[in-house]
């Protein structure tokens, strides 16, 4: 809730726990859903990169409509005990 104000945009996985999209509605932040990866061997949602696809393609998405993301929001690790890979590179 410190992150987001009223009206901005939030990116998260639709896997979120309901205390992250609680937050998220107490704030007035609209959500940005991405859909983590799928492990078919499992049968479970996997974790989220930041240089995913998914998120990527969210940045832009709201980008094109002229918004901008305040945050993205990962829970690592998953509640299936999924870690994400959070290393982020700068150029």
């Amino acid at each position: 809730m410190a992150t987001c104000s009223p009206g901005d945009y939030l990116i998260l996985p639709r896997n979120s726990h309901i205390s992250a999209i609680s937050a998220m509605v107490l704030s007035g932040a609209l959500p940005k859903y991405i859909i983590p990866e799928y492990d078919f061997e499992w049968d479970i949602a996997g974790g989220v990169t930041p240089s995913q696809a998914s998120v990527d393609k969210a940045i832009q998405e709201l980008e094109k409509e002229g918004r901008k993301p305040a945050a993205v929001f990962v829970t690592s690790p998953t509640y299936h005990g999924v870690c994400s890979n959070l290393t982020v590179s700068f150029a």
